[in-house]
Parts: structure tokens; C-alpha cells; sequence
């Protein structure tokens, strides 16, 4: 087996430290999201487990649908209550995106499977157009470079 690298802990530190400087702050809904109850927004993450867990994919996936969706929501104008769900499926797709390996699980069949689970949910109108665009929006409002 393969020893560490001896920067390994270094390289760990400064991930460490980067991900709490980009941390959303914990009061970020109650001060920026007006039309969005932290209720609403804990049933949309157990939905989001949900559907993570269904679909098998990575736990990291999970950890970058949340904070996608919490850095979008606090660094966002007010969104309404109606498109979180869209807000949430879309932050999944672009997880997927990062964190699934292509021969793992093709991101059209999680837009497609994560539409299908979501129709109990209110996402039963959104159009891949719909997702497409909001994968633009919260890109861009998370400053991804």
C-alpha cells in the first residue's frame, strides 16, 4: 500500500478552511428568504435524502446539493415558495454533475428520475428548460468560476 503524501494534511487544512469561509451563515433564511420557512426547507432536504438515497449516488452528491442549495438561498434576491423545490432538484443535477462518474449514472436520468420522484412534491410542471435555466441562475449566484 501507498504512504501518504506528507502535504496530504496540508491540502486537507485548506480545503477545511475554504469550505467554513464559504459556509452560509446559520440566520441566512430568516434574513434573506422571507417567503421561505426553515420547515420548507427541512422537509426539501429529507426529499432531497430521499431521492439521493433512491437514485444510489454518492454521498458527496448530497453534501454538494445542500450547500448549492444553501449558498443559492442566501446569497439569492427572495425566492418564492413555489420554486424551491426547483431550487433543490436543480442543486442535486448540478451535484450529479460534479460528483457522479458518467458511466455511474448519466445526469439526463437523474433530471428525468429526480422529475418522476418530485411529482408529489410540486414539481410536476418543471421542464428541463426550466431546470436548465436554474442551473445557469444558481452557477452564477454562487459565483462558480
Amino acid at each position: 500500500a501507498c504512504a501518504d503524501p506528507p502535504y496530504l494534511g496540508e491540502i486537507t487544512q485548506c480545503y477545511a478552511r475554504a469550505e467554513m469561509s464559504q459556509r452560509p451563515p446559520a440566520d441566512y433564511l430568516e434574513r434573506r428568504q422571507p417567503h421561505i420557512q426553515p420547515k420548507s426547507r427541512e422537509f426539501l432536504v429529507d426529499y432531497l435524502t430521499e431521492t439521493h438515497a433512491e437514485l444510489r449516488l454518492h454521498a458527496e452528491s448530497l453534501f454538494v446539493t445542500v450547500f448549492l442549495l444553501d449558498s443559492y438561498l442566501d446569497r439569492h434576491e427572495p425566492v418564492e415558495a413555489r420554486k424551491l423545490e426547483l431550487v433543490g432538484i436543480t442543486a442535486m443535477f448540478l451535484a450529479a454533475k460534479y460528483e457522479e462518474s458518467g458511466t455511474q449514472l448519466p445526469c439526463l436520468l437523474l433530471l428525468d428520475t429526480a422529475r418522476h420522484v418530485a411529482r408529489g412534491v410540486g414539481l410536476a410542471g418543471c421542464t428541463r428548460q426550466d431546470v436548465f435555466k436554474m442551473e445557469a441562475d444558481i452557477l452564477s449566484t454562487v459565483g462558480f468560476r
